[in-house]
């Protein structure tokens, strides 16, 4: 089953580039600026949303974004405001989704406004999605097939289980590391470790204090 929500865009003319998550955020790095990016124009990319965040001012719903993490090695964040917030709204941490969106250069990252998310329920769309992405860069000449020492689904999954745990155990004053480990105790303390350098490196959590960790 595949369910997905429209944004109210324009997208006329539009040519989605289907890409890995970490040649967005390369290319942002890379010093090249909006330029090389704006040559992306409209892309598609798909992963797991590792965490959702609704902002409200008085009442009403300013903006939302979604974190999502297509185990490339990067996260990148899909943010929408007003009323196109519902378009993020409906879709939940650990769901598998779809991006056709617009890419826009913040001051310290890349991110993007959605046109269309769909949530793909059926696990053998992953595949099909990367043979998208591989058809892409060949037709392209700019082949870069995997290497099997990147970031697996198993180490997507980790991310959103640690983003979950936090948000739900951690409250104001964080999460112990102990105790964060005794939840995840089906997984390798090396990954844990490696997987919550990444998530404070890219924002998603932070460290109140050494050991102790929060949305």
């Amino acid at each position: 089953m595949e369910d997905h929500v429209e944004a109210n865009i324009d997208r006329r003319n539009a040519v989605a580039r289907r890409v890995y998550i970490v040649d967005i955020t390369q290319s942002n790095k890379s010093g090249s600026n909006s330029t090389e990016l704006e040559n992306f124009n409209e892309v598609k990319i798909f992963g797991t949303v590792v965490s959702k965040r609704i902002y409200r001012s008085e009442g009403k719903v300013e903006y939302g974004v979604l974190s999502v993490d297509d185990g490339s090695g990067s996260i990148i964040q899909i943010k929408a405001w007003g009323n196109v917030t519902a378009t993020v709204d409906r879709f939940e941490q650990g769901e598998l989704v779809d991006v056709v969106g617009k890419l826009k250069q913040g001051k310290n990252e890349v991110y993007i406004v959605p046109e269309i998310i769909r949530r793909l329920d059926d696990p053998n769309w992953e595949i099909v999605r990367e043979l998208e992405v591989i058809e892409d860069y060949l037709r392209r000449n700019k082949a870069r097939i995997r290497s099997p020492d990147l970031p697996d689904r198993q180490t997507v999954n980790l991310k959103s289980e640690i983003v979950g745990i936090v948000d739900r155990e951690g409250g104001s004053a964080g999460i112990d590391y102990t105790e964060l480990v005794k939840c995840l105790k089906h997984s390798n303390e090396e990954e844990i470790k490696k997987t919550l350098n990444e998530l404070l490196d890219q924002g998603i959590i932070c460290e109140t204090r050494p050991g102790r960790y929060r949305k």
